[in-house]
């Protein structure tokens, strides 16, 4: 499937990235929601897995508070 809108993708990762990296478990949280959807809509499951390895290399903190 073609991406509809790959620059929003990439801007919400590496937002959700910084906020990870930064232990920003709020904000993460709603990136790491708005990285599923558009994840999803593309059907695209390469990218959601992209989002959860970020969280497997995150601080401990960020992965216990981020639901999925």
């Amino acid at each position: 499937m073609t991406m509809k809108n790959p620059s929003l993708y990439k801007d919400v990762f590496v937002t959700y990235e910084r906020a990870c990296r930064e232990e920003d478990l709020e904000v993460a949280e709603h990136l790491f929601q708005a990285l599923e959807t558009i994840a999803q809509r593309e059907g695209e499951e390469a990218w959601l897995q992209r989002a959860y390895a970020v969280l497997i290399h995150s601080p401990y903190k960020c992965r216990k508070q981020v639901r999925h």
